[in-house]
């Protein structure tokens, strides 16, 4: 299966510009290329809304960042710049659980918070109804801009307090895949796709 990927624009993840030629502070600011993170695209949503996503082997939930969000409504260093899902423009949105049901954090700082629905989403040409996921209602990231995320770890990990299947187990189950076993393929440097083997 193949994920499409995010070509981030420079106005977006600009490079640093202090004098001393210091690294940025945010992990989103690596490179020209950002070669230390997969940023995939999916959809989410009817009609499909575009996001981008952190691809995460060390967490298992999916999540967004919600166009309601505090953190969502600025253009500052610490603004949602993946996009954002707006679960009143969604046709087939349904909460699962209401906020905090959602509550994740990272070891960096940054949090997460809100509910847990279910909708539509799309990676490539895959479309899944009934996907589980967080909706960052209240996003605090310490390292630089807000991004969702699309965690590959067991449901074990999961930021909920009962386990729900997972995007790899969703993609198994679904037949997309055979197995929520998998390896990641980077591809060439340049190609905008990034390879999930299974």
């Amino acid at each position: 299966m193949a994920l499409p990927l995010w070509k981030p624009k420079a106005h977006i993840f600009p490079k640093a510009t202090s004098a001393t030629n210091a690294l940025p502070t945010s992990p989103l600011h690596t490179s020209q290329t950002h070669a230390n993170l997969v940023l995939p695209l999916v959809t989410v949503g009817t009609p499909p809304q575009e996001q981008v996503v952190i691809l995460d082997t060390g967490s298992s939930d999916l999540y967004f960042d919600s166009s309601t969000a505090k953190t969502c409504q600025g253009t500052g260093l610490y603004s949602c710049r993946g996009g954002t899902f707006d679960h009143a423009d969604s046709s087939t949105y349904k909460i699962v659980a209401e906020s905090p049901a959602f509550n994740t954090s990272f070891g960096d700082g940054s949090s997460a918070t809100g509910p847990f629905a279910e909708d539509v989403i799309g990676i490539g040409d895959v479309r899944i109804d009934g996907v589980q996921f967080g909706v960052a209602d209240e996003v605090d990231s310490t390292t630089g801009y807000a991004v969702g995320l699309m965690g590959l770890g067991y449901s074990e990990n999961e930021a909920s307090q009962r386990q729900y299947p997972n995007i790899p187990e969703v993609l198994a189950s679904s037949g997309e895949i055979n197995s929520r076993l998998y390896s990641i393929y980077l591809n060439d440097i340049g190609e905008l796709k990034v390879l999930l083997l299974i």
